[in-house]
């Protein structure tokens, strides 16, 4: 990977550099096991998204429904880039198939809603809630999953090169 430059005229002040490596700590830590640090790493950021979305969507439900897409993807970026992976499709597969479907197809496929809603043969909302539900099971299952327990033996989850990352919350990533 190249490196990146910056002329000394566009160099962002001090502070900006140091929360960008406490960004880059965290992470580096979420993806070592240390899943009660990812509210740390969103929290910060949860208003000025909302915001952002709110001035242009306008209705709070759609906000909470792009806001909550949006740090949905986020874990599964942060999981998918990690050796965790298989966590993540452990927790697709535990769905039953009406949300494993919506929730591929949506979220990994990135479809739209009404595309997915005429392949299934459902409506826009019906799509919705299945994803929703989808979603909050799977953030359920990876809850568990990162947990030293017997769960993970209960999976046949055996172990990775790292800790498994997940979050300390999932339930307040997938909440509507």
């Amino acid at each position: 990977m190249g490196t990146v430059t910056c002329p000394a005229d566009k160099v962002p002040p001090m502070p900006v550099w140091r929360g960008v490596q406490k960004e880059a700590i965290i992470i580096r830590q979420i993806l070592g096991g240390r899943q009660d640090l990812l509210e740390h790493l969103i929290e910060p950021h949860l208003d000025p998204l909302w915001r952002t979305v709110k001035a242009r969507v306008r209705d709070d439900a759609d906000t909470d429904d792009i806001v909550q897409e949006a740090l949905f993807k986020a874990l599964i970026h942060l999981c998918t880039h990690s050796q965790n992976a298989r966590l993540v499709q452990l927790a697709l597969a535990s769905l039953p198939e009406k949300y494993r479907v919506v929730v591929r197809m949506r979220d990994l496929e990135e479809r739209p809603i009404i595309e997915v809603a005429e392949q299934l043969r459902l409506t826009a909302a019906a799509v919705k809630t299945r994803q929703h539900r989808g979603r909050l099971r799977m953030a359920e299952f990876l809850s568990r999953a990162s947990k030293p327990t017997r769960f993970k033996r209960q999976i046949g989850f055996t172990g990775l090169s790292r800790p498994s990352a997940g979050n300390r919350s999932p339930s307040a990533l997938t909440a509507a």
